[in-house]
């Protein structure tokens, strides 16, 4: 695989919210299709891949913010190896980046840096990325798929006030296409507050969105406060309460009726 920058033609992006950020994520699905990515230049988004290019069947992005503000993200590309092609490509790409990780991680930190820099300045929010890695691996979901995950900490992703958490603004506008979804998740210490827009799907500690979906400016958005005390409590908590309490009723029974029976002649 050759890290050329060639153009034979013009792609549009997984997903966008600014340029760079679709740069960056093209460049995820190029490497992975076996293509050599160009770049007409941040601004303008033309990312461009070699004409046989595999697209992945589904996109996953999610994003697991912590207590302080920050997240992990993680792209996930997920490619149905059911052809020949589809396979050669992927084996392909897992073989050079065995040889060579620091030749993607390297690519993708530099495009996510420009990304987090412009989030940065549109928020007033100090940020910076760290941890970027990339893997690739065969798995079943049911069927063979290709999987390629790039992942990196996102430092000063979400806004905290007080415990609480607000997150979304570094990523207004956002774009799902129809193969994409979108999970942000808050660490457990919080419940969810409010989510906007509604989101297709509500799990415990995460809502997600499943694309096409179009971000409206002043969206996607989360807030996530910290759980009460007694939502804190361990479930079993209770339940051994209320035990000892029962024991301790009965023992009292016992007794009394030991202490009423008279003493045997």
């Amino acid at each position: 695989m050759g890290t050329d920058l060639a153009r034979p033609r013009v792609r549009p992006s997984v997903y966008r919210t600014t340029a760079s950020l679709a740069i960056a994520c093209c460049l995820a699905v190029g490497v992975l299709a076996g293509a050599s990515v160009g770049v007409g230049g941040v601004g303008t988004g033309d990312v461009v891949l070699q004409e046989e290019a595999v697209d992945p069947d589904d996109v996953l992005i999610t994003v697991e913010i912590d207590a302080d503000g920050d997240a992990v993200w993680s792209i996930e590309y997920r490619t149905r190896l059911a052809t020949d092609d589809n396979e050669t490509a992927f084996e392909a790409f897992r073989s050079d980046l065995e040889a060579n990780p620091e030749a993607y991680t390297d690519r993708f930190r530099e495009r996510m840096e420009t990304t987090v820099a412009e989030s940065a300045s549109a928020t007033g929010r100090e940020m910076s990325v760290s941890n970027v890695s990339v893997t690739a691996e065969r798995r079943e979901i049911p069927q063979e798929y290709g999987v390629v995950v790039y992942r990196f900490r996102w430092n000063g992703f979400a806004d905290v006030e007080e415990g609480r958490i607000t997150a979304g603004d570094a990523i207004d506008g956002l774009f799902l296409d129809e193969e994409s979804s979108l999970t942000l998740s808050w660490p457990e210490s919080h419940e969810l507050a409010e989510a906007s827009p509604d989101p297709t799907e509500r799990r415990d500690g995460a809502v997600v969105w499943v694309g096409p979906t179009d971000f409206t400016a002043g969206a996607p958005r989360i807030t996530a406060e910290r759980g009460s005390v007694v939502t804190a409590v361990p479930s079993w908590l209770p339940l051994l309460v209320g035990a000892l309490l029962l024991v301790g009723v009965l023992a009292a029974y016992a007794r009394r009726d030991r202490d009423a029976t008279p003493d045997a002649a």
